[in-house]
C-alpha cells in the first residue's frame, strides 16, 4: 500500500463503482435523515492491513516479556510481578489482568479470561473479528461521524475505561 492505494495482487483495484479520494470502492451507509449525521461505509481495501514496524515490534515485545514471566513463574514456584504502576503505587492499572487472562484463553478457559479484564478482551475480539474480516472479504467499515457525535463518542469510550478500571481495581485486583 502506497499512497493509499494497494498494489499487490489480492486487491479488488479493477471493481468500478463509487470510489473515495484514495480510489477505495465504497459502500455508504447512512442513519437517520440528517445528511450530517453519522455514516458508515463499507471500503474495498488491501486485504493485508498497513501494520507499522514499530506495533508489531511492540507486539512481539510484550508476548516475549510474558513467555519469559511464564517461565520465570515455573522455575520459581511463585508469581512474578510485571506491573511497574501496580509494583509502585499498589494500585492495579488499567491493563491488570490481562497476562492472566491471556493465560487463562491459552488454556481454554474463555470467560475467566475475559473477567479479568472485559473492556480489553472485548477491545481485542473486535480487533480480531474486524482483521478476519478484512483478510478474508477485502473490505473495511469507516464510520464517520460529526463534531459532536465525535464528542460524545470520545465521552463514552472514557466512561468505558473508567468503568472497567474500577472493576479491575475492585474485582480483579
Amino acid at each position: 500500500m502506497r499512497n493509499g492505494r494497494c498494489y499487490s495482487l489480492d486487491c479488488h483495484a479493477g471493481h468500478s463503482g463509487t470510489r473515495d479520494a484514495f480510489g477505495r470502492r465504497v459502500v455508504h451507509v447512512s442513519f437517520g435523515a440528517n445528511a450530517n449525521a453519522m455514516k458508515i461505509d463499507v471500503v474495498q481495501v488491501c486485504r493485508r492491513p498497513p501494520w507499522p514496524f514499530w506495533a508489531v515490534l511492540i507486539v512481539l515485545v510484550w508476548m516475549g516479556l510474558g513467555a519469559a514471566a511464564v517461565l520465570l513463574m515455573a522455575h520459581l514456584d511463585r508469581p512474578v510481578e510485571l506491573c511497574l504502576i501496580r509494583r509502585c503505587t499498589g494500585v492495579a492499572c488499567p491493563t491488570c489482568g490481562f497476562t492472566r487472562g491471556a493465560l487463562s484463553f491459552l488454556q481454554g478457559h474463555v470467560v475467566r479470561a475475559w473477567l479479568y479484564n472485559p473492556l480489553l478482551f472485548s477491545v481485542l475480539g473486535l480487533f480480531f473479528a474486524a482483521t478476519a474480516v478484512r483478510v478474508i472479504s477485502a473490505r473495511s467499515v469507516r464510520i464517520s461521524l460529526t463534531g459532536t457525535e465525535r464528542l460524545i463518542a470520545w465521552i463514552l469510550v472514557f466512561a468505558l475505561f473508567l468503568a472497567n478500571w474500577a472493576y479491575v481495581i475492585f474485582y480483579v485486583g
